[in-house]
């Protein structure tokens, strides 16, 4: 009998983004709040997790649901670019009195929404409770208005800002902010949770992981270790994939691809270099297993698709 030996090389991409705010030497936040009813997705916008956003979609609507640690007003909207403009938001607040404020914008430059002239996110719930301030707000998948983002199975750049104060009018929104605004990449459409799989009782699971790997001050950096996978006397399948991002790092990681080397032996494993130059010439990792970007699911594969 003649059992395969596979090798993966596994290249990370990491972006820095410069210095630390402040707020990212803060304790990060894991406990997710409790929302106002059961949604198909969640994912904490912020690495301190005072954003949390919660979301579920059908043929035609999506309902949004965030959660943001303060008493003052929330931004969220949807960006082309991932930038605070030009992009499609809501501004939103709960006043003194208990009434909610909230109206559909558009921003355009450095200066405050634009109120559209079409509403079109309508308000369904605003409240402020212990974790602080939550809104709940649906609209069409496409709108049918210039102003507002169509939003398609594609990779969504939500953008999101809060500020700890109300502010007087709609016009008059105090600035949020540095440390209180963020972009985050997502597949509204197609995004679950990672915990609602559940694996068969005779799975196995093979990490990959990549230790103490410190982000150079550069933009962008491509790094590659090559991994050997644990040999099995019969075929087996891939069934699923997931990224293991350590918490509070998850701004850092832009990308993750898993090649298949054929020609690679046991002396190139855990072998680590830098992806691009500096590979050593004789390894040929050119068919990809798997990609991962942020935004990403982890799927399940087809049983036709995943055989080892």
């Amino acid at each position: 009998m003649t059992v395969k030996v596979s090798y993966l090389l596994f290249l990370l991409v990491a972006k820095c983004f410069g210095k630390p705010s402040p707020e990212d030497s803060l304790p990060a936040t894991t406990t997710e709040p409790i929302p106002t009813e059961s949604f198909g997705n969640v994912w904490k916008l912020d690495v301190q997790g005072n954003y949390w956003l919660f979301w579920k979609t059908n043929t035609s609507h999506v309902i949004f649901e965030t959660h943001v640690k303060t008493k003052g007003y929330v931004g969220f909207g949807l960006s082309s670019n991932g930038k605070m403009f030009p992009s499609d938001v809501v501004i939103g607040w709960v006043d003194s009195n208990g009434t909610t404020h909230f109206k559909d914008c558009h921003t355009e430059g450095h200066y405050a929404p634009i109120i559209d002239a079409s509403q079109d996110w309508f308000l369904l719930l605003g409240k402020e409770d212990n974790f602080g301030t939550v809104l709940k707000f649906t609209r069409k998948l496409d709108t049918c208005d210039d102003k507002d983002y169509l939003i398609t199975e594609s990779t969504v750049k939500v953008i999101y800002s809060y500020h700890p104060d109300d502010p007087t009018s709609f016009s008059s929104l105090p600035w949020h902010g540095a440390e209180r605004r963020g972009t985050k990449s997502l597949m509204l459409l197609t995004s679950v949770k990672a915990n609602e799989y559940v694996p068969p009782s005779d799975a196995e699971q093979f990490d990959m992981l990549y230790h103490n790997f410190h982000v150079p001050a550069k933009k962008t950096t491509y790094q590659c270790k090559v991994f050997k996978v644990p040999q099995k006397p019969q075929k087996y399948h891939m069934i699923r994939y997931e990224p293991i991002i350590t918490p509070s790092n998850e701004d850092y990681v832009h990308h993750i691809v898993v090649s298949n080397c054929p020609n690679a032996t046991d002396a190139d494993k855990d072998e680590v270099f830098e992806c691009y130059g500096h590979r050593p010439k004789h390894l040929e990792c050119n068919d990809i297993v798997i990609a991962w970007a942020v935004g990403g699911v982890s799927p399940l594969i087809q049983a036709d698709r995943r055989e080892g």
